[in-house]
């Protein structure tokens, strides 16, 4: 995380490695939260790395109400710094356990004639 867009502690706890069973080892490498709109949007460069698969870097975007903004904030508790981060992890963990079920990304239908 950007040291002027967050605390050490938020960047500290969001570049800690974590997985689940069944899920490969995440790492972000860089966060950026930002205002949009009535709440915030983090966007994040994320190390992905499995002894079954390829490397791989992605580039993620987590948008979050504005009731969630405050425990991103600077000033937040540890408490709630842990919280955010434990949303940002969720969402990405459900994402790659959901990644192929259909629809994971809507699209429109083909037609046939």
């Amino acid at each position: 995380m950007d040291e002027e867009q967050g605390p050490a502690t938020l960047n500290a706890m969001l570049s800690e490695g974590f997985s689940e069973p069944g899920s490969p080892v995440f790492r972000i490498a860089q966060a950026v939260v930002k205002p949009e709109g009535d709440g915030i949007r983090l966007v994040a460069t994320v190390d992905v790395t499995s002894s079954s698969m390829r490397d791989e870097q992605w580039i993620i975007t987590l948008d979050f109400p504005a009731e969630d903004s405050a425990a991103a904030a600077p000033d937040a508790s540890p408490s709630e710094h842990s919280w955010f981060t434990l949303m940002v992890r969720s969402n990405i963990l459900e994402w790659w356990h959901t990644r192929k079920t259909d629809p994971n990304i809507s699209i429109a239908p083909l037609r046939t004639k």
